[in-house]
């Protein structure tokens, strides 16, 4: 049954006032938020395994892959990474955890720590002899006399130990990404003197190693820059090794190899007699190609000789930290990552329509300048600095 009572009357006093509805007064003393940190990088930063080489950049908040990456282009690909430069192999991956399929091609690298080890407790003696273990590479690094533009790459700990303990030492990379320039810092900072001789195919035997020269005085022997190395103490830096002659570089045979368990090993014949390096000497050659001769950028390298290229620790190098580097040089953080954000694209323009065009950050430098002390807009300083000397039939295809 409905109920049809008069319903209780509104009592008015019980409606909310007006004011109820009214926002809140603003607060009129600021609030102080604490800042944001930035996320922490992965517990595990570097992988390796199956030629392949992962590093973690923590500026730029992404996975770095390099090595032998075609044969796993197209898994990469599906997996989420995307191809970033050329002319080395180099795929990126946003974010910090990599895919667990990718993982499993890898193991995790520890890195190497060059310090001087702790003194270590004496071993108490016992009846059976022990094997003599070899002494694990540790070096005393003196970086504070690097100068503040030098940024070190990846590979800054490996060049530093080869030169203590490498006779001949093979950096190879791409034009412009810092070799000759980072094996000059990592001499530098062990506090080892050097010489450099920028190489071509016209270095004769004479320039390296020596020979015999027509003086006032009749025929005498002068002495080549590896053989002048090896009487000073000094190291060698042969820029661009890969112009050489093969022919040529087949007489620095005895110098790149091991000194042996005597130190007789390693030597330079003249008509003295066999010339022994009265120190460690390295010699580190940079070159654009492993040795394999001319391909459609480096038109100007030899195949060097196998047994030549036997002696030698490589030393695989890529363009890195590219924005570091700009920024060392007083460039701003968004001018930097700008010019490199176009670097990396035009890269893979040149590599998919197969051009001769190489950008490095000598080019990337220029541009820089251009931009910040010519005041020139952006566009103007690609045009200039880069696409002046690219083919206008080639244009169309980086542009």
């Amino acid at each position: 049954m409905i109920d049809m009572t008069t319903p209780p009357p509104v009592v008015i006093d019980d409606l909310p006032e007006f004011d109820d509805f009214l926002p809140p007064a603003p607060i009129a003393a600021s609030i102080d938020f604490p800042p944001v940190a930035a996320p922490a990088p992965p517990a595990i930063t570097r992988y390796g395994g199956n030629d392949l080489y992962a590093e973690y950049d923590g500026i730029m908040g992404r996975w770095e892959v390099t090595g032998a990456t075609f044969d796993y282009r197209n898994s990469l690909k599906s997996w989420g990474f995307r191809w970033q430069s050329f002319p080395n192999k180099l795929w990126v991956f946003s974010g910090q955890d990599l895919p667990e399929k990718f993982l499993r091609l890898l193991k995790p690298i520890q890195p190497i720590t060059i310090i001087a080890p702790a003194p270590q407790p004496v071993a108490p003696t016992v009846n059976e002899p022990d094997e003599e273990e070899a002494p694990a590479p540790t070096i005393n690094l003196t970086v504070a006399n690097l100068p503040a533009w030098f940024t070190p790459p990846s590979w800054w700990a490996t060049i530093n130990i080869f030169i203590q303990y490498r006779p001949g030492i093979a950096i190879v990379g791409p034009a412009g990404n810092g070799k000759t320039t980072t094996a000059e810092m990592a001499l530098k900072a062990q506090g080892i003197e050097y010489l450099m001789l920028s190489c071509t195919d016209r270095t004769e035997v004479l320039d390296l190693v020596g020979g015999m020269m027509l003086t006032a005085s009749g025929e005498k022997w002068h002495d080549g820059i590896v053989t002048r190395a090896f009487k000073e103490g000094k190291a060698l830096i042969l820029d661009e090794a890969d112009a050489l002659d093969p022919r040529v570089m087949m007489s620095l045979q005895n110098a790149l190899q091991d000194a042996g368990p005597d130190n007789s090993q390693r030597f330079i014949s003249t008509p003295e007699g066999r010339i022994l390096p009265t120190d460690k000497c390295p010699i580190i050659l940079t070159m654009n190609t492993f040795g394999s001769g001319a391909d459609r950028q480096y038109v100007g390298r030899n195949q060097l000789d196998s047994a030549s290229l036997d002696r030698l620790s490589f030393i695989s190098t890529t363009y890195e930290n590219e924005d570091r580097i700009l920024m060392a040089r007083g460039y701003k953080s968004k001018l930097s990552k700008q010019i490199v954000k176009w670097a990396e694209t035009t890269r893979n323009r040149i590599e998919a329509n197969g051009l001769r065009i190489i950008v490095s950050p000598r080019t990337m430098l220029r541009i820089a300048q251009a931009i910040t002390v010519f005041g020139w807009a952006f566009d103007l300083a690609i045009e200039i600095e880069f696409l002046s000397r690219v083919a206008v039939k080639d244009r169309a295809y980086i542009a």
